[in-house]
């Protein structure tokens, strides 16, 4: 494997400690990409007698392979977040779709039930809740968000820590492919801005981060049978 920086797979060594603890047998992950994580989460699966849902609106060709070889593992070409409304309940839902507080906060609200079911809540894993994105969207696709929802933004130049806007040489880049927001922070703007404000209108929820590499986030809800346990797993990195 080639391992990217940008990958959930750089997490692998937390993430699975957390899907034991809740006992997961289904699993959704929103835009898998290059299917580095799929593929790890392929191998769980197996060993967990575990689905995996794999949804992304272009999948790689290894994507499309490992869908088409391994059984547990299920391709769904789409977008979120209308697509989590749509699927069957699930134990773990991983968020690494498009970085901006539009899509998830969409996201979220279309999860707000499952997270907070008695019987039998989800946990929600959020990728990049640290720098570049926790306080400035990115855009794989900008068109696909409301004008009135996205910010000025950019596919040139970079971003650097402790630069609010675009710095002309160097930073961190998006190749073309990414397109950053003009400047960071502010209302509505960013991954974890977007988690924020999700938990202030759902006080019934914990939230633990992993502020490194991108960030990792864990949303849960405190009563759930598992959280003790998650907690405890999650103690050594959160913040």
């Amino acid at each position: 494997m080639s391992l990217l920086l940008h990958s959930l797979a750089t997490f692998n060594g937390i993430v699975f400690g957390v899907l034991d603890a809740v006992g997961a047998r289904r699993v959704v992950e929103v835009g898998a990409e290059g299917g580095d994580f799929s593929a790890a989460l392929a191998d769980w699966a197996e060993r967990a007698d575990a689905n995996v849902v794999a949804v992304d609106p272009a999948p790689s060709d290894r994507l499309r392979l490992l869908a088409h070889d391994c059984e547990r593992v299920r391709l769904v070409e789409a977008l979120s977040p209308d697509v989590l409304a749509e699927l069957d309940s699930q134990d773990v839902y991983f968020l690494d779709g498009d970085h901006n507080y539009a899509t998830v906060f969409g996201e979220l609200e279309a999860l707000r039930d499952r997270l907070l079911d008695e019987e039998r809540p989800a946990l929600v894993v959020l990728h990049d809740v640290a720098w570049p994105s926790a306080r400035r969207d990115s855009y794989y696709a900008p068109d696909r968000i409301a004008e009135e929802a996205r910010h000025p933004y950019t596919y040139e130049g970079g971003v650097a820590p402790g630069e609010n806007g675009i710095i002309e040489h160097g930073g961190f880049r998006g190749g073309g492919v990414i397109a950053f927001a003009e400047r960071e922070g502010g209302e509505r703007n960013g991954v974890l801005t977007a988690v924020e404000d999700f938990l202030a209108s759902a006080d019934a929820l914990s939230f633990r981060r992993v502020p490194a590499v991108f960030g990792l986030g864990f949303l849960y809800a405190a009563s759930a049978p598992w959280a003790d346990e998650v907690d405890r797993h999650l103690a050594p990195y959160d913040e």
